[in-house]
């Protein structure tokens, strides 16, 4: 089959389909080096959408992102008014952080096929990856009238609104999944959170409260109780909490790096270093576990 494959590609050098099925073949034989290079002769004379599609997708699988970016660029030339072509590239540009690409790509595509609930979602999820906020609003406002029962788009919209600044917002829309779905605990620890910064820590922790009725072992419940006990003073009520959550999951350091916090937070320096320590230990290539370290021996003048 590989030779086969060899014979055509070189015989039919403006097929860029047959480029496509050898790069396929040298991947699935580990060939990475040669996957890349058949895929790259096959985009310099590439004709149709899908195959140019089909050359993104080996180049991405090969590590060459630039090469399938390169590809779906191509899918583009060849079809500027194809929504799936623009919706493509937004969609890989969003994988891989890529936000001023992901947001035009993606903005092209939503305008190509208006009122698409899907591609405002990507297009949503590029407006918060890029940091703009008001625009990442309106649009998954605009999908959630199309889709007005989906979960997902109501705790995509609350994230958006809340990074905006519109507390109100993501509250309202974020409390009103939780009701559709009772049974979601991050759509309830989401609103809590949402809660705790636009409307009161108190506010958030009689939601918590009632959410550990629910979920009493739940690790996650009870860090977001005890971040909120320490936000109000509550140091050994956190102290307490946060040691269930470390015996409910122990091989999770965010719980360490909290007890650590939450006991620098109370005064209680030289604990809060030990802690810190066990941190550095379970997370030795870790910048910020280090870094707390270093607090709390500076606050006890051990600043060697």
């Amino acid at each position: 089959m590989g030779l086969a494959l060899k014979w055509r590609t070189r015989h039919h050098p403006h097929d860029a389909r047959a480029s496509v099925v050898l790069a396929e073949a040298h991947l699935a034989d580990g060939e990475v080096d040669d996957a890349r290079a058949a895929a790259l002769a096959g985009l310099a004379v590439v004709r149709r959408i899908p195959t140019a599609l089909q050359l993104a997708t080996v180049l991405r699988r090969s590590g060459h992102l630039e090469g399938a970016l390169a590809a779906h660029r191509k899918a583009i030339a060849l079809g500027p008014h194809d929504s799936s072509a623009h919706a493509a590239l937004g969609q890989l540009a969003l994988q891989f952080k890529r936000g001023d690409v992901a947001c035009s790509a993606l903005s092209r595509a939503s305008a190509l096929s208006p009122g698409d609930p899907a591609l405002l979602y990507q297009l949503g999820q590029a407006y918060l990856q890029a940091g703009q906020y008001q625009d990442a609003v309106a649009v998954l406002r605009l999908a959630l009238q199309h889709r007005a029962d989906d979960i997902e788009f109501a705790v995509l919209l609350g994230r958006a609104a809340s990074a905006a600044g519109n507390g109100e917002l993501a509250i309202s829309v974020v409390g009103n999944a939780a009701e559709r779905a009772p049974t979601r605990l991050d759509v309830r620890l989401a609103l809590s959170r949402y809660v705790a910064l636009h409307d009161s820590v108190d506010a958030a922790l009689a939601l918590l409260t009632e959410l550990r009725q629910g979920w009493p072992n739940s690790p996650e419940v009870l860090l977001n109780i005890a971040v909120a006990q320490c936000e109000l003073g509550m140091h050994a009520e956190a102290l307490k909490t946060i040691t269930a959550a470390k015996r409910a999951r122990p091989d999770q350091p965010v719980f360490e790096r909290n007890r650590g916090a939450i006991l620098f937070r109370a005064g209680q320096f030289e604990a809060a270093a030990e802690s810190f320590e066990a941190l550095t230990r379970r997370m030795p290539e870790n910048a910020e576990a280090h870094l707390l370290l270093a607090t709390a021996r500076h606050r006890l003048q051990q600043k060697d």
